[in-house]
């Protein structure tokens, strides 16, 4: 699903190493959600989505969230930035 932009991993678990994303779809492909510990633009293969897509950035620190996109998906990559 993401493409691009997936950050690093540490095999030691040292969470303060870790910046990768972590990601998940339905099978479906009607839901899916990618969680960044950091801010960084990412790739994401809209091919695994079906019918319209709204992305949109949810902030936990205040609750909001933004709409960054939305309409058809395409089978080509669709880069988001954080």
């Amino acid at each position: 699903m993401v493409l691009d932009g997936f950050g690093t991993f540490d095999p030691k678990g040292d969470v303060n190493l870790n910046d990768y994303v972590t990601a998940a779809r339905t099978p479906d492909g009607s839901l899916m959600i990618a969680y960044l510990p950091s801010g960084r633009p990412i790739t994401v293969a809209m091919s695994a989505m079906r019918g319209n897509v709204r992305a949109e950035w949810y902030d936990p620190s205040s609750g909001r969230y933004s709409t960054i996109g939305n309409g058809r998906t395409r089978p080509i990559g669709l880069s988001l930035v954080a």
